[in-house]
């Protein structure tokens, strides 16, 4: 009878019980946050394969998932960035922890606050053989920034889309990390230690940057402290390796040399001989000579002698 007499109290009531309900709804979202991602994991791991095939060439995976709403922190266990198919070592990059701090005021604005991303844990493998490009340049060649690219010809301008939400990083920091080399037939080598690295404000000029250019913003100095601390290791590898050569050539050499002599000085010995023969047999005549002499006058001396007695 009440509400009979009130028809315009029914959308108002809707709303009040909407009101009340919201904070009960939110809480319940809240309390199951992890069984909700635990449950939503293969479509996570599905848009993230197919975001790194996109963004490194090869797909990316990760062990669990973990979101804190009263904090606004996300929390990845087990982050692995998978290599290219021509490389044979397990991983590219793999990651113990990533924590991520969300300013959770500005997920409904276009541009997503994040105060700190921070990387504890990372184990780079340096894959390289021969002259062909390491698995590191593979993946700078993927990450490389629209400015540092060919320009393409024009294109007719597609249909205005709708922007998609852009991020301002206002911390990053990477520590704990290590960097291996990858020895082709040899397994890896020892880890080298990386230096701790911190950025700040990553897009902030730029009034926020997309998803994939966020990633790359920060895998790309990484990629580069790896490469190059593992590089110069190569490099030294390289040196010893030519240097080696450069000694085995030139022993070599010396063994030829020393042939050569050995040849000569043998020759020389197979050759004296027939001097050596010839000498020795005009001595043999000479004593023969003399011999027979002292023998003749052996004679005289004694017939003379016979006369005489």
């Amino acid at each position: 009878h009440f509400f009979a007499q009130s028809p315009c109290r029914h959308p108002r009531m809707g709303l009040l019980l909407f009101v009340l309900a919201l904070p009960v709804m939110v809480l319940v979202l809240l309390y199951f946050a992890d069984t909700i991602l635990e449950f939503l994991k293969p479509t996570l791991l599905a848009v993230l394969d197919k975001a790194g095939r996109k963004l490194i060439g090869a797909p990316i995976t990760y062990d669990s998932l973990h979101f804190n709403p009263w904090t606004g922190t996300v929390s990845l266990h087990g982050i692995c960035l998978k290599n290219q198919p021509q490389f044979k070592t397990d991983h590219l990059v793999a990651v113990k922890k990533v924590l991520v701090q969300v300013d959770l005021m500005s997920v409904l604005s276009p541009v997503i606050m994040i105060p700190l991303v921070e990387i504890q844990g990372l184990d780079m493998i340096y894959e390289k053989f021969l002259i062909e490009d390491s698995n590191v340049d593979a993946v700078l060649k993927h990450l490389k920034s629209p400015s540092e690219s060919t320009p393409k010809p024009a294109e007719p301008a597609p249909a205005a889309a709708k922007p998609g939400k852009k991020f301002v990083i206002g911390e990053f920091r990477l520590s704990d990390s290590t960097a291996r080399l990858a020895v082709i037939g040899g397994g890896l080598g020892v880890p080298l230690p990386l230096p701790p690295l911190t950025m700040k404000d990553i897009g902030k000029e730029e009034g926020g940057l997309g998803g994939a250019e966020a990633l790359a913003a920060v895998f790309r100095p990484i990629l580069k402290a790896g490469k190059g601390a593992l590089g110069a290791v190569v490099q030294g590898v390289t040196d010893i390796a030519s240097g080696a050569t450069t000694a085995l050539s030139g022993l070599v050499g010396n063994a030829a040399e020393l042939t050569g002599a050995a040849t000569t000085g043998m020759s020389g010995l197979v050759g004296n001989p027939g001097e050596l023969s010839a000498a020795v047999g005009s001595l043999a005549g000479s004593v023969k000579g003399g011999f027979a002499e002292t023998t003749g006058l052996a004679k005289g001396l004694a017939s003379r002698f016979a006369g005489k007695f």
